[in-house]
């Protein structure tokens, strides 16, 4: 996973830029053949790669069909199943070595756990970012999944479209930005003024 850095496009709205997809037809797209470099790329908010990146490593992002991905599964168990953690639970658990209430020990569930070794997170800050997002997602909830086309990817997407449906005068956003730099043939280098949209 690649360390991208913060980009601000407009005060407020702090984006990360990587390049994506082909970006050589819109050499043409922009009418400008001549041009040596042509870098297309996505703006998203910061952290949004890693977390994307974390939903495939956890298998959300799977295509292929699971036998064992049926109705009647949590949450939380069609996590620990495609994870292969011990048990389905977020909560922590208890256990004490004697019986005596003094000796408890807290430790962290199963799938906590288990994310953490699959994902290997940069630091505890962008553990506890992604695994946040995971909870509001409902992922370690005990309620019934909506299983779609028995996938991962299509179950999570129908959860998704769910939970991130705009209401009722929501809007959507989408901001792009146009920045030429052209290199003249006296050698100067000038950034025309980026365009927003």
């Amino acid at each position: 996973m690649s360390t991208a850095k913060p980009y601000f496009v407009k005060e407020g709205y702090e984006f990360v830029a990587y390049a994506n997809r082909d970006s050589v037809p819109f050499r043409e797209l922009y009418n400008i053949p001549e041009a040596n470099t042509v870098i297309r790329g996505s703006l998203r908010y910061t952290g949004n790669p890693a977390f994307v990146h974390a939903l495939n490593q956890l298998g959300w992002l799977d295509q292929e069909v699971k036998p064992w991905l049926k109705a009647g599964l949590t949450w939380a168990q069609v996590q620990q199943k495609a994870i292969d953690a011990n048990e389905p639970t977020e909560r922590y658990i208890t256990h004490s070595h004697v019986g005596d209430l003094a000796n408890l020990n807290f430790l962290p569930s199963s799938i906590i756990t288990r994310i953490k070794e699959i994902c290997n997170f940069s630091s505890e800050e962008e553990s506890e970012r992604i695994i946040s997002g995971l909870r509001w997602f409902r992922l370690f909830s005990e309620e019934p999944a909506n299983i779609k086309d028995n996938t991962l990817l299509d179950t999570l997407a129908g959860q998704l479209e769910k939970l991130l449906s705009y209401k009722s005068g929501e809007q959507d956003l989408v901001m792009l930005q146009h920045k030429f730099v052209v290199e003249w043939k006296d050698g100067k280098t000038v950034c025309y003024p980026a365009q927003l949209i």
